[in-house]
């Protein structure tokens, strides 16, 4: 199940990263939003489709599902009994922290290529829901357990899973741009052309053009590359 997790991740987001960025997870996006490298309108707008596409997603599950008592929940996330329901929160906030984490890491434009970002994330989720799914199924993903918990009307502790990977989410963002990487996040035109002869993954199209006062020359976001 967990490599099944992850390769499905990795699938979609190298088949819709050049398009929206493969953002699929509120708790990212709303950690990019917080970041500043995403718009606060491109956000609600990534969100509201991630929630659709979960329920929709959770009613195709359950159309095409057998109705028979192991299929009965529809992969509902829950916090395991032998948990308090705050240890299963930690949990979720632990497994996304770490998660949001990466993905600022392997996306991030200014650093070095070092490989598929897709595939790392991909392994991550991987890892990450063998070590959480035992806990509270390891969601990490609150429109991933939302189309379940609509489709199967089993809501559950089910705030867990907003709450928990959102803060986990804001809380790897604050320290990514604040602590382990605590840099301008822009760069000169030279410096990302230099940068796209260098690097032959470095392929994306630089969006956003405005005039730093400070330089006294054209750059260009480079979150928005």
């Amino acid at each position: 199940i967990a490599f099944g997790f992850g390769l499905s991740i990795m699938a979609l987001i190298q088949m819709i990263g050049h398009v929206s960025g493969g953002h699929i997870n509120p708790a990212v996006t709303i950690a990019m939003a917080v970041a500043m490298n995403i718009s606060i309108v491109r956000a609600i707008l990534y969100v509201v489709a991630q929630i659709i596409g979960a329920i929709i997603g959770g009613f195709i599950l359950k159309g095409v599902t057998p109705d028979t008592t192991a299929f009965d929940n529809l992969a509902v996330t829950n916090v395991n009994a032998e948990l308090t329901v705050g240890q299963g929160l930690g949990v979720e906030i632990i497994l996304t922290f770490v998660l949001v984490s990466v993905i600022f890491g392997t996306t991030d434009p200014s650093r070095p290529s070092f490989g598929s970002p897709a595939l790392l994330i991909g392994l991550t989720v991987t890892v990450l829901h063998l070590a959480g799914v035992s806990f509270t199924g390891a969601s990490m993903n609150p429109s991933r357990s939302l189309g379940s918990a609509v489709a199967s009307n089993s809501f559950d502790n089910h705030w867990v899973y907003w709450v928990g990977p959102i803060l986990g989410g804001i809380l790897a963002a604050a320290s990514y741009k604040l602590i382990i990487c605590p840099y301008r996040n822009t760069m000169s035109m030279e410096e990302a052309l230099q940068k796209m002869l260098q690097d032959e993954n470095f392929v994306a199209i630089p969006r956003d053009y405005f005039k730093d006062s400070k330089r006294g020359k054209d750059t260009i976001d480079s979150s928005n590359l």
